[in-house]
């Protein structure tokens, strides 16, 4: 029996419950995400999900990263693999510098386009 999509609420984005192992994060406009809001995000993601965790992060609204947010994201031992979904170029070239941090040199994380591709790659990561 498949799970119905659940949504978890937090004061700066929703996280969908898509697959009992995979969410969607999409956090809502004009927000500074902060390292408390990452780790806020991701012990919600521990607690209601199966271990290990896929994330597909929306970039649909636009949003920005703290310093100390970039340091924290992608670094959660539970989230095997990250797909962040786009729609613009901007988005690209954002999550590619964060990814390029020092200590990003472990995070398994891809960027996409369409969804049916992100989430196509999130179950393989989940796989392996």
């Amino acid at each position: 029996m498949d799970l119905m999509p659940q949504q978890l609420r937090l004061p700066f984005a929703d996280i969908v419950v898509l697959k009992p192992n995979i969410a969607e994060l999409v956090v809502f406009s004009g927000i500074e995400l902060t390292s408390g809001m990452v780790q806020e995000y991701q012990q919600v993601l521990v607690k209601h999900l199966k271990q290990p965790i896929g994330l597909l992060i929306n970039k649909r609204n636009a949003y920005t990263y703290s310093f100390s947010a970039q340091m924290e994201i992608g670094l959660a031992k539970e989230i095997r693999a990250t797909a962040i979904l786009v729609e613009r170029e901007s988005s690209v070239l954002v999550m590619q510098s964060i990814k390029g941090m020092p200590d990003h040199t472990q995070w398994n994380m891809d960027i996409f386009f369409e969804r049916d591709a992100a989430l196509t790659w999130l179950e393989q990561q989940l796989q392996t």
